[in-house]
């Protein structure tokens, strides 16, 4: 290498002697693709001063990469004066992105749009969807599809599947998908997948990954969350594992994730987090801390969260925050929450309207739940409405009828509570037990008359959403997973469980056909709702079953496991039922279960 490098510096001298600008443009990109960028940026810029557009465009992306942008964007400029296009595309870009001179930016895509160069459609339609103007963007990205760019297409069909167009964006997907975008072909696997259409979604997949030898990470990435999902883990593996011969590291952090969905698997998962973590991928903190966690290893799954959001992940940021409010400490969590909301994790603002809120600072709270509820962030404005039932039960009442129109059944039944209590009519739920505080608290009440098959069958759609259900009784046997008649039932209905020591761990959606037979929870059992896989069984030396009822808060330790599996619900039957609940919401809802009769 040492001798080519010798012979490119002869070749420099000539050039530059003989004012070569073309001969000096390509020894320039040849430093650069051997990673000498000192000597790029010289041969560039000795083409550049004898007037060469292209080595003026060239060296100004020399002086980006090197990150000397005021001297990138006079270079750009000296491009653009040379009739170079390009040159303005990057000269739009860094004057929007470094400096915030959108209209500049504007100018100089349109010029270059003007000049026949179709990329601009597709920098401009970024700009005005980043400026709020989606109809012009959208024109932007038609107007460059017609005119044959591909990514313009490709960005077309994105817009349509954001505005809820669907069907109008799988039909620019499969043009652009045709014509041969990896892109395209992944994303409209993904929207066929929400479409129901699993096999034509699968077709597409396939065809990203066509030439598996030249595909890029992303398309293993995307096939293998697929295969995953589908419960054909074995495909999945052996897809990273062929990602991962050829070099793609960027797989590391999917293939861990599928080995921590196998309980007997933990140690290959951490191990594989931490190799991704040495590839350089700063999410692989955040999800090692997450497994850290649900093993019990709390003080290292600190550190993990620590250190991703040092390294910039807001998620791990949040998480940080997450734990030390589950453990009460209150004053600790505000730092990395208020870091999360920086690094752009919409669901902090939301978990700082709850922390606000519960030291009763109302303005703060407001603040940040009105934030979260303009992110879309679940279960944020009924967070509101419940602090607002403490001053302002007008507001309140508009906050909850706003979050049941969009589907929040908890809020519906907050309304019609607070509507009967200011009628007068006494046909209000009465839940004189609960706190109508609904920040970072635990709900627990026995109630009469009902079992868990009842809050199956009211309650479907609700529970239908937690991934995860945890058995830790049935029919008042407590080792669970030794049991010959649940193995055998299951096993004969192709239920896929895992031991968690003397606990079942059950799929959720499908625990729901388990739930249906007759013979099913037909005695005194305990089950337990998750978010999250949890890792480690139950508490033990609990008991849930409604032979004891509950009474007070449950115990820290429950209320640990709860947090850390992300447990939303717990119930617990045989005389009437006891439940445990993180959700207000949830808690009105079984209420009014029993209401109902």
């Amino acid at each position: 290498m040492d001798e080519e490098v010798e012979r490119w510096r002869v070749e420099e001298e000539a050039a530059a002697q003989d004012e070569d600008s073309s001969g000096l443009n390509r020894l320039g990109l040849a430093y650069e693709a051997a990673a000498r960028l000192g000597d790029a940026e010289r041969a560039f810029r000795s083409a550049a001063a004898l007037g060469d557009g292209e080595a003026s465009y060239h060296l100004g992306r020399m002086l980006t990469i090197r990150g000397r942008r005021d001297e990138a964007i006079v270079a750009y400029r000296e491009a653009a004066g040379r009739g170079e296009t390009r040159a303005r595309l990057n000269l739009g870009d860094a004057l929007m992105d470094d400096y915030g001179q959108e209209a500049e930016a504007e100018l100089q895509y349109v010029i270059a749009r003007d000049a026949g160069d179709t990329d601009a459609y597709c920098h401009l339609g970024v700009l005005l969807d980043a400026q709020d103007r989606p109809e012009e963007a959208e024109a932007q990205f038609r107007a460059g599809a017609e005119a044959g760019n591909d990514v313009a297409r490709w960005m077309l069909a994105g817009t349509l599947a954001e505005s809820g167009r669907v069907e109008e964006a799988a039909d620019e997907y499969r043009i652009a998908a045709a014509q041969g975008s990896r892109e395209a072909a992944i994303d409209l696997a993904v929207l066929l997948v929400d479409l129901g259409d699993l096999d034509e979604a699968e077709r597409y997949y396939e065809e990203a990954l066509d030439d598996r030898e030249a595909a890029p990470a992303d398309a293993h990435n995307a096939y293998g969350s697929f295969l995953s999902s589908q419960g054909r883990f074995e495909e999945a593996e052996s897809l990273y594992a062929n990602a991962l011969s050829q070099g793609l590291d960027e797989v590391l952090l999917n293939y861990a994730n599928l080995l921590a969905d196998d309980l007997v698997r933990l140690a290959e998962a951490e191990s594989v987090y931490r190799r991704a973590i040495a590839s350089g991928d700063v999410r692989g903190h955040n999800n090692l801390a997450v497994l850290l966690r649900g093993l019990g290893r709390e003080s290292e799954a600190k550190a993990e969260y620590s250190t991703g959001m040092e390294a910039g992940d807001g998620l791990a940021a949040r998480n940080l925050g997450i734990q030390l409010l589950s453990t009460e400490h209150w004053s600790e969590a505000l730092a990395p929450l208020r870091r999360a909301v920086e690094l752009g994790t919409p669901g902090a603002h939301k978990d700082l309207g709850d922390l606000f809120a519960r030291e009763g600072e109302r303005d703060e709270a407001e603040r940040h739940y009105l934030a979260a509820v303009e992110l879309d962030v679940p279960d944020a404005r009924f967070n509101y409405g419940i602090m607002l039932k403490e001053h302002n039960r007008a507001e309140a009442m508009v906050q909850f009828e706003l979050a049941g129109a969009e589907g929040d059944d908890a809020a519906r039944v907050e309304l019609e509570c607070l509507r009967a209590e200011l009628s007068g009519t006494g046909q209000s739920v009465e839940v004189s037990s609960l706190t109508t505080e609904a920040h970072l608290s635990f709900y627990a009440e026995w109630l009469p008359d009902i079992d868990i098959s009842s809050v199956l069958a009211g309650m479907h759609e609700v529970i239908a959403q937690f991934p995860y259900v945890v058995l830790s009784c049935l029919d008042s046997a407590r080792s669970v997973a030794s049991l010959p008649s649940i193995q055998s039932f299951a096993a004969s209905r192709g239920l896929s469980r895992d031991v968690l020591g003397e606990d079942l761990l059950l799929d959720g959606p499908r625990f729901q056909l388990l739930a249906t037979d007759e013979n099913f929870l037909t005695g005194f059992d305990e089950v337990w709702f998750c978010q999250q896989r949890p890792y480690v069984e139950s508490p033990r030396g609990f008991v849930l079953t409604s032979d004891r009822p509950i009474q007070g808060s449950p115990p820290q330790a429950v209320r640990a496991w709860m947090t850390d599996a992300d447990c939303e619900l717990a119930l617990g039957d045989g005389d009437g039922l006891n439940y445990i609940t993180s959700s207000l919401g949830l808690a009105r809802l079984l209420k009014a279960a029993v209401a109902a009769g």
